[in-house]
């Protein structure tokens, strides 16, 4: 099914504006955001097959109009952006994101009192950063108040004893549900 020449007109003008606003996000919401003159495309079609749907008409449409090219561009930007974005807000945009939410996650699964860069490297993330980026994260968890650096202690044995951090006591409070605080 092609589109009439108003609809193709139509769509121009949503690509255009979709492009001037391309460089306003970046990670997950850049992925999902650059496919949007597709999924426009594709839901004007299967709106127009809807449409056809409906009628007693046995010849499906030939082209399809401006009027559901503009339909698509609505329902894409009124409800499956704004979903996309709330959903891509509780998943984290980066990997970033991600490894923290799997750290915070594990810290809770296990009631950890204490974490070390080890703990995050090799234990939460299965060796997929280095000591470097555990640190990383470990300093995003620190600024946003889930974690401080414990007190030294005492070497055990040889070397240096390994740098821990505290967790912050609630994030283990429970609700009265029983759910996570």
């Amino acid at each position: 099914m092609k589109l009439d020449v108003d609809a193709r007109q139509l769509l121009d003008e949503f690509c255009r504006d979709h492009h001037a606003e391309i460089d306003e996000y970046e990670g997950l919401e850049a992925g999902w955001f650059g496919k949007g003159p597709g999924y426009v495309v594709r839901l004007a079609g299967v709106l127009s097959l809807l449409a056809w749907s409906e009628t007693d008409g046995t010849i499906p449409p030939s082209a399809i109009t401006a009027e559901i090219v503009r339909d698509a561009a609505g329902l894409w930007a009124d409800y499956f952006w704004p979903v996309a974005r709330a959903t891509f807000a509780v998943a984290g945009n980066s990997v970033a994101d991600r490894q923290v939410r799997k750290i915070i996650s594990w810290i809770r699964r296990t009631a950890a009192s204490t974490i070390s860069v080890e703990d995050v490297r090799a234990v939460v993330l299965g060796r997929a950063v280095n000591a470097t980026e555990a640190a990383t994260l470990i300093d995003r968890l620190v600024r946003g108040g889930v974690l401080r650096p414990a007190p030294a202690r005492a070497a055990r044995g040889p070397g240096r004893p390994a740098n821990r951090w505290e967790v912050n006591p609630t994030l283990h409070a429970r609700t009265p549900g029983g759910a996570h605080a």
